[in-house]
């Protein structure tokens, strides 16, 4: 897949960078509590700054539906990225204002704006919104593929204003998953876990076609033991599929499901591990079960090629993350090609010290999963359009 990439792009000193950065992470008593996603963009930023331009950063922290709400403020996170990069930021309340833009769009300092969700039209895709945060730079650089399969301002409609490229970070992401789909090595498998049943399921799907063993776990898992007869307790199922399930899916050869699982009544309530076919009416599954991990990983031995996106059970607690854990060690044991994906699941990896001996680690969740079902993402198709400056014409 062709983009235009920030090595290509008319970089100067003074010229002003918008960049649209992956700065989505979890905050904890207002600190940063994995600072992966900054440290990946930080990259570009460096980038940008050795070749003299002058960065303007827009992001994106949490869901604050075109409110503002302090708790997810950039200013909690400003400082971490000025740690990283090395410089500090000039930070900008409101980059919409136009007061402040006549007095600043110039200005020689890097400027770091307030989170543009809190505005309504950015998730709106609004053309003035876009316009206004245009008249801030002379380039846009895209370096948050993670939200690239929505079509919001910043991300579709900011990049046909001004000249835009993808930074190292996106180029990278969309060069490692091109491969799965362009050059899928065999054996080949694919482990799907975490909580959004809706959006791994035509996943799972589009890899049993390209003739992949698909393993999966945590909610995915839950569903599809249902939609087979398997009792699941008070497990959370998507009932849609149950209504209408997917022949194809469910009677694969190649599709495994865990055959034992870690159940507890609650969370707070002590754990047993049971055959899947045991599971009590009050139990909950939190987690795959040791036979299971361990036939996952006999799989993930035998494969050249391995993508995985999803916890197996509720990492976040030690107790629900020994699936997660014995996978991702059968991950870097792995000699051939692997991509590890998932907010959740990366920061298990981090969490748990297993980021090692992994291929790639994808900054995408969804986009991931999208891009790998092969979708079209807004965000890549803006950034091949041509290169024309139209900000006159959007109104």
């Amino acid at each position: 897949m062709e983009l235009r990439k920030i090595q290509d792009a008319d970089i100067q000193k003074g010229t002003r960078v918008i960049v649209l950065a992956d700065f989505d992470v979890t905050l904890r008593e207002g600190a940063v509590e994995d600072g992966f996603r900054i440290r990946q963009t930080v990259e570009t930023l460096k980038f940008i700054a050795q070749r003299g331009g002058v960065l303007r950063i827009i992001a994106h922290l949490g869901r604050p539906g075109g409110k503002m709400i302090p708790a997810l403020s950039l200013k909690n996170i400003v400082s971490s990225v000025a740690r990283e990069f090395g410089e500090e930021f000039l930070f900008i309340e409101n980059p919409l204002d136009a007061g402040i833009q006549g007095k600043l769009a110039h200005e020689p300092r890097h400027l770091f704006f307030e989170n543009i969700r809190f505005w309504p039209g950015e998730e709106e895709n609004s053309k003035s919104f876009a316009k206004m945060l245009a008249g801030w730079g002379d380039i846009y650089i895209n370096e948050d593929f993670a939200v690239s399969h929505r079509a919001h301002a910043s991300i579709v409609l900011l990049p046909i204003l001004i000249p835009s490229f993808a930074g190292l970070c996106f180029t990278r992401e969309v060069a490692m998953l091109s491969r799965v789909l362009e050059s899928p090595e065999y054996p080949f498998s694919a482990v799907l876990g975490g909580e959004k049943i809706e959006t791994k399921l035509a996943l799972v799907e589009s890899f049993l076609k390209k003739e992949a063993v698909v393993m999966v776990g945590g909610k995915l898992m839950n569903t599809l033991l249902a939609a087979r007869g398997v009792s699941v307790g008070k497990s959370a199922v998507d009932q849609d599929f149950l209504r209408h399930p997917n022949q194809f899916v469910l009677t694969h050869p190649r599709l495994i499901l865990p055959h034992d699982a870690v159940v507890a009544r609650d969370i707070e309530s002590e754990e047993r591990t049971v055959k899947a076919s045991a599971i009590a009416e009050d139990e909950i599954i939190f987690d795959i079960g040791p036979e299971s991990a361990a036939k996952f990983g006999q799989v993930i031995s035998e494969s050249k090629m391995v993508i995985w996106n999803g916890p197996l059970g509720q990492a976040e607690l030690k107790r629900f993350a020994e699936g997660t854990i014995a996978v991702a060690k059968s991950i870097q044991q792995v000699k051939g090609f692997t991509v590890v994906g998932g907010g959740h699941t990366v920061s298990s990896l981090h969490k748990y010290g297993l980021t090692g001996n992994i291929t790639h680690i994808s900054t995408g969740g969804g986009a991931m999963l999208e891009f790998l079902a092969g979708k079209k993402l807004p965000g890549i198709e803006a950034l091949q359009n041509k290169n024309v400056n139209i900000l006159g014409q959007v109104e």
